[in-house]
């Protein structure tokens, strides 16, 4: 029976514990040692050699835990790495596009991304505030989420996280050619205001001067500009159909 003093201790969930520029450059010491191929896959031997470690050692396992929660590194069988995709884009892609896939593996690890989620991007200066709520909303260890904070701050930086709106939280975006031209076409039909829940119509000139109109028995308002659309579409088929 057991007496419970051996019990283990509490342990905080996984996360990292060193920066995402830290982990990028341990993926690129192994992206090199494999000739630049994303589908070699290599043993934990060779990873731990290429870092400087052991590889039964605790701070190596820690190394390889955190590249793979930033998604540079993934398991491929017992005992088998292979750097990944995301990885090979940050390190050998475009210029151009760093960026952006720094900015999705920042936000790979749950903890991270809990971090940025729940505070929509506007983080709290003081740390102590981000420490609460990872211990009391996420069941960390006090240490544990002031080296969690650490990292993610430096993260936060490194990724230029004020830049991501568009890519990780999905903010609106610019209008599109399509969508410019669409208001343009819009702004040509001689059309009523339409009332909520009320009959509506729709009145389009054609070319040779034969109006047509759409009758609506009940549109919202924010049915209004899809009806035009098709009432547009409509329009058209009958010019071609005139000529």
């Amino acid at each position: 029976m057991s007496t419970g003093l051996f019990s283990s201790r509490p342990r905080s969930p996984k996360a990292p514990s060193m920066p995402l520029e830290d982990a990028v450059k341990l993926a690129a010491v192994l992206l090199e040692r494999a000739g630049g191929s994303t589908r070699s896959p290599i043993p934990m031997e060779v990873v731990a050699e290429a870092w400087g470690n052991s590889v039964t050692s605790g701070s190596f396992m820690k190394k390889v835990a955190t590249v793979v929660a930033f998604g540079l590194l993934e398991k491929q069988g017992a005992g088998l790495l292979r750097v990944s995709e995301l990885a090979h884009r940050i390190i050998k892609g475009p210029a151009a596009d760093r960026m952006r896939f720094l900015q999705e593996a920042a936000l790979k690890p749950k903890a991270f991304r809990a971090v940025w989620e729940h505070y929509q991007g506007e983080l709290p200066t003081d740390d102590k505030i981000i420490v609460f709520f990872l211990t009391g909303d996420h069941g960390y260890l006090e240490a544990k989420a002031k080296t969690v904070v650490r990292a993610f701050r430096q993260t936060v930086e490194f990724a230029e996280m004020h830049t991501a709106v568009s890519e990780v939280e999905g903010s609106p975006q610019s209008h599109s050619e399509d969508e410019e031209a669409k208001e343009d076409r819009s702004a040509a039909i001689d059309s009523r205001s339409f009332p909520q829940e009320t009959g509506s119509s729709i009145r389009l000139k054609l070319s040779g001067g034969e109006v047509l109109s759409f009758e609506f028995e009940s549109i919202r308002n924010e049915d209004a500009a899809e009806l035009m659309a098709l009432a547009m579409a409509a329009a058209a088929r009958a010019n071609l159909e005139e000529t």
